[in-house]
């Protein structure tokens, strides 16, 4: 590659392909930059390079103490719950960049919250059910906070066997999930299912058919975040400063493994103003175009392509968050 220029972080058109020894090459330009073109490694350089390298990635994420600490990559929690993950491909998670599309206006299907624990997500939550209780809604036969939809255990058992669950857990001898039909009622209904899950859920829900819009909760700069639970302390589940620092930790190994994926990510320093921030965020958003891979849109590229110039791919009539 030497002589031509390598382009890093943002949005780029692809102008045409490339043939260098032996790995396919994007030749490609900035959006709105006309000045200049570079080069891109292909998908295909990633994943031979990822192969390559496999060994020494697994071994340093097992090794590495800010995950291992903090349950990102251990299956069972600090507060006890074991959970049950998917084999999913850890390419996935990896992956530097991703083709996009353009698409028209359109609502999407799920909004999922990520966050460390003690952030503050399930209190958000909370205020946009209640905001507008007419687009958003929490999974089917469940009121937020107050019920859950009993089955035999043996059931739950066998359903998980099968990956019928967004994510699952055993607390106390007893099994939890959220079962992916319920969210899909939700969805048929022309609502947006609004879930609070952990961060191991986006490679199970991130594609087609539940469309999620990711928003990461993020704590402050440990030092501030240690100050605004001071104030707050009377109010708030005693915590100690050596807790603190461990939420702060998760919460920036979440960003460094999953950060790609998220659509939006909020600090939150106080819940109201976080809240409000995301409606704007949601209302600005709302009736902009928008780029999305080719595995989220539905749609091959050419037929986008030709349903954008003719202006005949319409959004969905639920609000796009």
């Amino acid at each position: 590659l030497q002589g031509r220029s390598r382009l890093v972080a943002g949005l780029i058109f692809l102008i045409k392909i490339q043939r260098f020894l032996l790995m396919a090459l994007f030749k490609a330009r900035k959006v709105d930059e006309w000045s200049s073109s570079g080069l891109i490694p292909s998908i295909s350089l990633q994943k031979s390079t990822h192969d390559c390298k496999s060994g020494v990635c697994e071994n340093g994420l097992q090794e590495s103490k800010s995950f291992e600490s903090y349950g990102i990559l251990q299956s069972k929690l600090l507060n006890g719950i074991t959970l049950f993950h998917r084999k999913t491909p850890r390419l996935k998670s990896l992956q530097i960049y991703e083709e996009l599309v353009k698409l028209c206006p359109y609502g999407r299907r799920t909004l999922v919250l990520i966050a460390a624990r003690g952030v503050g997500r399930r209190t958000i939550k909370s205020h946009l059910l209640r905001h507008d209780p007419e687009n958003f809604a929490t999974k089917a036969t469940e009121r937020e906070g107050r019920e859950y939809h009993f089955v035999s255990y043996h059931y739950m058992k066998e359903e998980m066997e099968n990956e019928k669950f967004l994510e699952c857990g055993e607390l106390n001898g007893k099994l939890y999930g959220t079962k992916l039909d319920s969210i899909k009622e939700v969805i048929k209904k022309g609502q947006v299912c609004v879930l609070d899950c952990g961060p191991q859920a986006i490679n199970v829900i991130r594609n087609r058919e539940f469309m999620p819009y990711i928003v990461f909760i993020d704590t402050p700069p440990y030092e501030e975040f240690k100050h605004i639970y001071n104030i707050h302390r009377d109010s708030l589940r005693p915590r100690t400063d050596e807790e603190l620092k461990q939420i702060c930790l998760e919460s920036q190994a979440i960003k460094n493994i999953y950060g790609h994926l998220f659509d939006l990510t909020l600090v939150n320093r106080n819940t109201e103003i976080t809240f409000r921030r995301y409606l704007e965020e949601w209302r600005r958003r709302r009736y902009e175009a928008v780029l999305l891979t080719e595995c989220l849109s539905g749609y091959p590229w050419f037929l986008i392509q030709e349903f954008w110039a003719r202006g005949t791919l319409k959004g969905r009539s639920s609000v796009a968050v």
